[in-house]
């Protein structure tokens, strides 16, 4: 089986384990910032230190690349951690990425590689299989989940549980609808992330704003080391604006939750 079959299909597929030496430069820069990541939930995205924030990127982009020759037809935007603390109740709520190309003419990814093994106690993700085909409309950083009145169903019938082992990565089209839950461990639980777009396509940023007749949004081209200092949820101060309109969502039914993967809703439904 190639390494990502099932990901156009899925909306998600797992990659074989970062070789043992690629894995001794992250531990070193993991050590070195682990404290800039504690209190809960941390992403190195969310640093305010943009230099701390590019040297993560630069550091890790390199050590990745027995993956990202996996994905060859993407290139990485921004990689870094995410850390829950031990004991740390703060799950993640299902949502999708935020929109990050044109993605009528490709998907961006983002791939998820834990330290150590997770599951259920520690905060493994959560995937809806085959979700990614219900939702493409542009999604800034505040976007509301747009199945978020299906929250409880798709948990119950429809989300799969991603139990990986440490260093074993998983990439998801970012449409996909994902969630992680509490850290009630006794040990953090850092993961390696990266976003990565197609190879032919420019980056984007999506800004949201809220006025009188509700939220806007607004569309940048951005260079592609625009995630490395740019603070989520501000408007861009560099890129080009390539317009501006209501902030939309597509409609998710029950009818269309019949479309997801059978063989997932019986595991789920008859487990």
């Amino acid at each position: 089986m190639k390494p990502l079959d099932g990901l156009d299909q899925l909306g998600f597929a797992v990659l074989p384990k970062l070789a043992a030496d690629a894995r001794i430069p992250i531990e070193r820069l993991w050590d070195s910032v682990a404290h800039l990541h504690a209190g809960g939930f941390s992403a190195t995205i969310m640093l305010a230190d943009t230099h701390v924030r590019r040297s993560v990127h630069m550091t890790l982009a390199p050590a990745l690349a027995q993956l990202t020759r996996l994905l060859s037809a993407w290139r990485p935007v921004v990689c870094g951690f995410a850390n829950k603390d031990a004991g740390s109740h703060a799950p993640m709520p299902p949502h999708q990425d935020i929109t990050l190309v044109d993605e009528t003419a490709g998907s961006a990814l983002s791939l998820w590689m834990p330290m150590l093994d997770v599951g259920s106690s520690n905060g493994c993700l959560r995937v809806v299989p085959g979700s990614h085909r219900l939702n493409s409309a542009p999604r800034a950083p505040g976007t509301p989940f747009a199945a978020q009145y299906l929250e409880d169903r798709l948990r119950a019938h429809h989300s799969v549980e991603l139990a990986l082992e440490a260093w074993q990565p998983v990439v998801i089209d970012q449409r996909l609808f994902h969630e992680s839950g509490s850290n009630v461990s006794d040990a953090s639980r850092p993961v390696v992330t990266a976003a990565l777009i197609p190879a032919d396509q420019p980056l984007r940023y999506y800004h949201r704003t809220m006025g009188d007749a509700g939220a806007v949004l607004e569309g940048f081209m951005v260079p592609d080391d625009f995630l490395l200092d740019h603070r989520l949820g501000c408007r861009p101060e560099r890129g080009i604006c390539f317009g501006a309109w209501p902030e939309r969502s597509d409609i998710i039914s029950m009818e269309m939750l019949s479309t997801l993967p059978s063989t997932f809703i019986s595991q789920q439904t008859t487990g």
